[in-house]
């Protein structure tokens, strides 16, 4: 006698996996809508103060933050230049001194 195991259809395990996808892309479509968000409060002008606020801050900050970047610089005088001219130095001096 042949096995029961082997009399199975074959389409049935696809068919169930095509019932199962279908069902998880309705769910991805249909979850939102039952957990809707209200709507964000609209915008008011002490609202629009205290951004202008946060981003004149932030500004400022990036402003004295840069301006130290540069007082280093020009106290160390490392310009990009003086840097690639002293690696081409080095550079030269170590190859006329053969290593």
């Amino acid at each position: 006698m042949s096995d029961p195991k082997l009399q199975r259809a074959d389409g049935c395990s696809i068919f169930f996996t095509l019932i199962l996808a279908v069902a998880v892309i309705l769910a991805f479509y249909f979850i939102p809508k039952f957990f809707t968000t209200e709507p964000p409060p609209p915008v008011t002008n002490d609202l629009s103060k205290q951004r202008q606020e946060k981003i004149d801050a932030h500004k400022l900050e990036a402003e004295k933050f840069e301006n130290r970047i540069d007082s280093y610089h020009s106290q160390n005088n490392s310009s990009i230049e003086s840097v690639m001219q002293k690696v081409v130095e080095d550079y030269e001096s170590n190859r006329s001194s053969g290593h």
